[in-house]
């Protein structure tokens, strides 16, 4: 088992928005597949069901703020049923089947929010994809900005014995 930092950013939809698919509907959205350039997203294949995800989301305000999502474990979500149509490739992350019966789940996914520009389909998988989650209710450790350099969306290894 591999524990990460995974820190989402406004690029897609809003904070309140990201902790509700996450906590409500148990799902963290990551395609495998970058949108622009098509190369694989960055160790993304490395996640594998049953890791840990410390999940943090940097605010859009002037102290770059990260908030705390919550600690979650990567499962297998196929059991949920009608909302996943297998998992994408040789990866953790789930295609999402796009089920009419999913309407409130699909319309996070889908939504058009004023600060970014919403999830697309996976460029190369032509679909939503992502983790299923299990919310481990506690509290992450505390954000510190060393661990992830770059300020966009970042998946990195944590070391718990820091």
């Amino acid at each position: 088992m591999t524990t990460w930092i995974y820190k989402a950013t406004q690029t897609k939809i809003g904070d309140q928005d990201t902790r509700r698919l996450a906590t409500e509907f148990a799902f963290l959205a990551r395609s495998l597949y970058i949108e622009k350039s098509g190369a694989r997203a960055a160790r993304v294949r490395k996640v594998h069901l049953d890791d840990v995800i410390y999940f943090y989301y940097r605010l859009r305000d002037k102290q770059r703020t990260v908030d705390s999502v919550g600690a979650f474990r990567v499962v297998d979500g196929r059991k949920a049923p009608g909302r996943f149509a297998g998992f994408a490739e040789d990866t953790a992350l789930l295609k999402v089947s796009e089920a009419p019966g999913d309407a409130a789940f699909l319309a996070l996914l889908q939504k058009i929010p004023t600060v970014g520009e919403g999830y697309a389909h996976d460029p190369k998988l032509g679909a939503f994809t992502g983790w299923a989650l299990k919310d481990l209710k506690r509290t992450p450790p505390d954000f510190e900005q060393g661990w992830l350099p770059s300020p966009r969306t970042t998946l990195y290894p944590y070391d718990d014995s820091l």
